[in-house]
């Protein structure tokens, strides 16, 4: 592991056992066991981390997202499988907390975000996907996701994974 995605995995730690009020510089530094300086050479500031904490994640998740289109799946698919991915992984799912914590007063770091929407969006229409079918995978997917992190009305695996199955099939069938 990269000493920045230890600084990274160290910043989501101290977010989600302490709180967002509590990211700073000197307590991920103590998280991750290196001196400030060692962190200040990767993140010069706090608004650093919190972009590239978001860069990070946004980053996994499309590279999951291009191993699903590698194994042959089209991009709308391999949306919503990687996004089941992400929620059922342990490791990452406290990152995605993080960054969601940690991005609510960033406008810049919402535009990322909203860039990956119109990025779907864009790829949805490629695909000759119908918008409203489309749009119901991506808004699942995404209220899946907040369900996992908030812990609240969650599903279990078994029913996300027969929710976005569902999706799929009406999309398949949208396109016939």
């Amino acid at each position: 592991m990269s000493k920045k995605v230890k600084l990274l995995e160290a910043a989501s730690k101290v977010i989600i056992t302490q709180g967002i009020g509590s990211l700073t510089l000197e307590a991920v530094a103590i998280e991750a066991g290196v001196s400030k300086g060692g962190l200040l050479y990767h993140f010069p500031n706090k608004e650093e981390l919190i972009v590239g904490l978001n860069l990070y994640a946004l980053e996994r998740f499309r590279n999951s997202i291009q191993l699903e289109m590698e194994a042959g799946k089209n991009y709308v698919e391999a949306y919503a499988i990687a996004t089941l991915n992400d929620i059922f992984d342990p490791k990452y799912i406290g990152i995605d907390a993080s960054v969601l914590a940690a991005s609510a007063n960033h406008i810049e770091v919402l535009k990322m975000w909203n860039e990956e929407c119109k990025r779907f969006t864009a790829e949805m229409k490629k695909e000759g996907i119908p918008f409203e079918l489309g749009m119901s995978l991506r808004l699942a997917c995404d209220g899946l996701w907040y369900s996992k992190i908030f812990g609240i009305g969650e599903l279990n695996e078994e029913e996300q994974r027969r929710m976005i199955t569902y999706l799929l099939e009406r999309i398949r069938e949208g396109r016939m």
